[in-house]
């Protein structure tokens, strides 16, 4: 026991040590990227803050590779110090892959049934899957909207993120043999870019697992659960001892959730040219300009308006371009706000989620309108314009107020 005391007090002062490596680190890149160098230093410069970027992000896959082995060593304490007193517990032993195929594993229904019940439509987790790329990708300070564009450390980051925003929403505790527990039931979470590409250690072998793909460039994801047993492992195995589901494996995922989608980079669904066209201008306000300009009726996240302003006050620059845009007949409506919101709704929008942005043009509506959704402003009901409608400038109610839906 007073070993097992010594590896946790080990643990955590590596933990700590880790973590406070990846603030400093952090804090120094902020540093950098406010400083203005000489042109002769800047190539230097460059190589040297990628490599502080990499070895912050490993810092941070270690921190969390620590806190889980703390985890382990706690539950490893726990079983020294206390004697458990006889139960039945869906703990004992897992079911075969014959068994679970049979629909033996209560276990595994039991932790789907809990699941959907805190996420029955999918947009908790859509939201947790946006938020992970969205902090890894830093917009304000890259410019970066695309997953393709995270470091190589950078990716390998993203499936722990996902993890740790999982447990914070969801506030899943600590498991006793696993990462997380949910009602009693521990289970693992793994995610991955691909679906069947999950890599499973051999010390998950016999556990339950909440298996995540998710798509940014496709903009969707899905949710399982399942039983990983050698039966449904392939015969493979990674350097690690890694091993991926077998197709009977894929098959025996009891599936939650699936293509459901969340606010991946509105920019990723642009061609090429057009993305260069819009992110090319030097001035904040003109790109987000071009971008409300180029991608109408459609949801644009907070992270598209951050990596596209490039600086911290990117929501101010959303209210700038509300002026020049609504000289040229576009509004741009917040999610965020009721009478936005409300707006959206009234001009026929799909819900979405909050802090999102959609433009849409807009011109009077006639009295032959009226089967065309339209809301109030200045005086003037309006409605969604038709390509051949000249444009309209808009009233003020459009950049200095939110206009009122009849």
């Amino acid at each position: 026991m007073l070993e097992i005391r010594g590896q946790l007090a080990k643990a955590l002062q590596e933990n700590a040590r880790l973590a406070a490596e990846a603030t400093a680190a952090s804090k120094l890149l902020a540093a950098i990227s406010r400083a203005a160098p000489k042109e002769s230093e800047a190539s230097g410069l460059i190589g040297r803050v990628q490599e502080l970027a990499e070895a912050t992000a490993a810092a941070g896959a270690d921190a969390y590779a620590a806190r889980t082995e703390i985890a382990q060593l706690r539950n490893m304490l726990i079983g020294v110090t206390q004697t458990p007193a006889p139960r039945q517990s869906s703990r004992g032993k897992a079911p075969t892959g014959a068994e679970a195929s049979a629909g033996a594993d209560t276990e595994l229904a039991r932790l789907a049934a809990a699941l959907l019940k805190l996420d029955p439509n999918g947009v908790r987790t859509a939201a947790v899957i946006a938020d992970a790329g969205a902090y890894l990708l830093d917009g304000e300070r890259t410019g970066r909207f695309a997953w393709d564009e995270l470091s190589k450390t950078e990716k390998s980051v993203l499936a722990p993120t996902v993890s740790r925003l999982m447990q914070s929403t969801f506030s899943f505790k600590d498991g006793r043999d696993a990462l997380f527990a949910l009602e009693g039931i521990d289970f693992d979470v793994n995610f991955s870019r691909v679906r069947g590409r999950w890599m499973f250690p051999p010390d998950q072998v016999g556990r339950l697992a909440v298996v995540l793909d998710a798509d940014d460039h496709v903009g969707k994801y899905s949710i399982g659960v399942v039983r990983v047993s050698s039966e449904m492992l392939s015969a493979s195995a990674n350097r690690d001892g890694k091993r991926a589901l077998s197709a009977q494996g894929r098959e025996a995922i009891r599936w939650l959730h699936e293509a459901i989608p969340f606010d991946a980079s509105a920019l990723l669904r642009l061609a090429p040219m057009e993305r260069v066209e819009i992110l090319e201008d030097q001035g904040a306000g003109k790109r987000l300009s071009a971008l409300f300009r180029r991608i109408q009726d459609t949801a644009i996240p907070r992270s598209d308006i951050a990596a596209v302003c490039r600086q911290s006050d990117y929501l101010r620059r959303v209210r700038d371009v509300r002026r020049i845009l609504a000289a040229e007949g576009i509004a741009v409506l917040s999610t965020s706000t009721r009478d936005g919101s409300a707006g959206l709704t009234a001009l026929g929008e799909p819900p979405a989620r909050p802090g999102s942005f959609i433009s849409i043009r807009l011109v009077p509506a006639k009295e032959s309108d009226d089967v065309h959704p339209i809301i109030e402003a200045g005086g003037t009901s309006w409605r969604r314009a038709a390509s051949g409608d000249p444009v309209t400038p808009l009233p003020r109610e459009f950049y200095g107020g939110m206009p009122q839906t009849p």
